[in-house]
């Protein structure tokens, strides 16, 4: 069976999974914050050249992911509670989804 899924809760996965993806590859070696730094995520910042009120957030979210937690609250000090949020949804729609095998199989006798 295949997981029913709006295309937001793809879209939310999907960002959730390349997230995890960087901080492992960080984790390996394989990628480093200045690498990362050149790809210009703030599309506010990139315009204006002035921090936003979210500024951090996806150095926070890397660092939170990689369990870095005291530097991942100087980057952003909601990236760690917006992770977990995060990551909670994305938990409760997957196992609430049709299609779920784990759902499958508590409902058949």
């Amino acid at each position: 069976m295949r997981l029913k899924l709006s295309q937001f809760d793809k879209l939310a996965f999907t960002a959730w999974a390349i997230l995890a993806s960087c901080a492992a590859a960080m984790g390996a070696g394989l990628l480093s914050m200045p690498i990362l730094e050149k790809v210009p995520l703030c599309f506010f910042k990139f315009l204006t050249g002035l921090p936003c009120p979210g500024c951090g957030m996806g150095h926070a979210l890397l660092l939170a992911f990689q369990g870095q937690w005291a530097d991942s609250f100087r980057q952003h000090p909601l990236g760690i509670p917006f992770l977990a949020v995060w990551t909670l949804w994305i938990l409760v729609r997957l196992l609430k989804s049709p299609g779920n095998a784990l759902t499958a199989q508590v409902s058949q006798p």
